[in-house]
């Protein structure tokens, strides 16, 4: 080997494999973030606990979470009336650009279809296809099974109390949030 390779080899930096960036995340969030008694925050045990909760169901299901929802809600609409995109922003509240992401995904895989709405055509209304009336049967009693594998090592009256405190922390969040936004700086 010259010396010129010898000098290259020397100098290449090992790129660290996904363990050892996650650890390192890890390592990091808890040094910054950690609680006096060593515990993540709340927030980012949640956020984490949210994030591999979908990523299984998503995984499972063969579809996003709002992709889920749109086909169980147009499912249960009947056939000729669809949902306006403003009524899925409404419902699923999330702005208008992500709904329209969303709609746009499933015309692509032919789950929807859009129309103008022949009394407004300033209204787009949305409606599940052939395939869509297809991937929709089954799918709440599928969801229910992803999220009870889930959740099988929970006692029902874990699942409850875990119910009721997420409740209770979205109310309070939810009324913190409206609180900030009354409060000037």
């Amino acid at each position: 080997m010259s010396i010129k390779d010898s000098i290259k080899n020397n100098l290449k930096v090992r790129k660290p494999n996904e363990q050892e960036v996650l650890q390192t995340r890890e390592d990091l969030i808890r040094d910054l973030f950690s609680t006096r008694d060593g515990n993540l925050p709340l927030m980012h045990q949640l956020a984490r606990t949210v994030w591999s909760f979908k990523l299984a169901f998503e995984k499972n299901m063969g579809f996003s979470g709002p992709q889920v929802w749109i086909l169980l809600m147009l499912a249960k609409k009947e056939s000729h009336v669809g949902l306006t995109q403003s009524e899925l922003t409404h419902i699923m509240k999330v702005d208008a650009s992500a709904i329209t992401r969303i709609v746009k995904a499933m015309e692509e895989k032919a789950l929807i279809r859009r129309e103008s709405d022949p009394e407004d055509n300033r209204l787009t209304r949305v409606y599940l296809t052939t395939k869509g009336h297809e991937a929709a049967e089954g799918l709440s009693e599928r969801a229910r099974a992803v999220e009870q594998r889930i959740t099988a090592q929970l006692t029902l009256a874990q699942l409850d109390q875990l119910r009721q405190a997420l409740t209770i922390l979205q109310n309070t969040a939810q009324n913190e949030y409206e609180k900030a936004g009354r409060e000037q700086p």
